[in-house]
């Protein structure tokens, strides 16, 4: 069974990267004179689980440092991170949302109760046949259609 905080733990990491590189790659475009990425998808990324690498990349990169409202609205990530993670706390505590998360397991194939005896084993193209009780009933009438 996979469990929900490694499924949590490689989406973080895999965000944190995302954010990182795309900072990195804001900073080459801005050097070289090229397209840059939007200041809304750098905030989106950071917003999605990704502030972590966005924020060491503006350190590393010395990126939008001085950018005002990009600078103000990363910081305030956390901030509503928090506030999300309260609002869940409270949801889960007055019953507003499940206190278990769905276990991770594929479900299984539900095959109809027959045993072997009862199936039609005669030579066909179509395979065995199912008895009588699991077939589908026929259509009588078509769609004028």
């Amino acid at each position: 069974m996979i469990s929900w905080l490694l499924i949590f733990g490689l989406y973080f990491i895999c965000m944190n990267l995302w954010a990182y590189s795309a900072m990195r790659s804001d900073k080459r475009r801005a050097l070289t004179g090229d397209w840059r990425l939007s200041e809304f998808h750098l905030w989106l990324l950071a917003f999605a689980g990704g502030w972590f690498g966005a924020k060491r990349a503006q350190r590393v990169f010395r990126h939008k440092t001085r950018k005002e409202p990009f600078r103000s609205r990363l910081n305030r990530i956390p901030r509503w991170w928090l506030v999300s993670a309260c609002l869940v706390t409270a949801g889960v505590q007055y019953g507003v949302l499940p206190h278990r998360l769905p276990d991770l397991t594929l479900p299984s194939l539900s095959l109809p109760d027959v045993s072997l005896s009862e199936m039609d084993w005669s030579l066909s193209s179509a395979g065995p046949k199912l008895p009588r009780r699991h077939r589908k009933p026929p259509k009588f009438f078509k769609s004028a259609y």
